[in-house]
């Protein structure tokens, strides 16, 4: 839930986008379209939010057999998508992985790389 909202992804052959998306706000559901650019659908990644945040981070997957690490923020109250370029240290791209989110920082536990090794 994020701010009130669960976002629902569409499913799309070879993945999931969030290009369209469903709020479920209460018991009313709100089809929606988010601008800006954001990630192309995916297998394997995750995305997080921390209950006072109004902003989703997607992280990681496969898209069409690539491995990303590719980082992008979804404003839920503008819904739009943003491209996020990490400061400090990212970690390695991987799919199949868990992460959460505390504050300002996300943990990424596990998955694995482009050449399928376990990290």
């Amino acid at each position: 839930f994020f701010t009130n909202k669960t976002v629902v992804p569409s499913e799309v052959t070879g993945g999931t986008s969030y290009t369209d998306a469903a709020y479920l706000e209460g018991s009313e559901w709100e089809a929606v379209s988010p601008t800006g650019f954001g990630p192309r659908a995916s297998t394997g990644g995750q995305t997080v939010t921390d209950s006072a945040s109004t902003v989703m981070y997607d992280f990681g997957g496969s898209r069409s057999g690539h491995v990303s690490g590719s980082v992008f923020a979804l404003d839920l109250g503008a819904d739009k998508w943003n491209f996020v370029e990490p400061r400090g240290p990212q970690p390695e791209p991987r799919t199949g992985y868990s992460a959460c989110q505390s504050g300002d920082l996300v943990y990424v536990f596990g998955g694995r790389n482009a050449l399928g090794q376990v990290l």
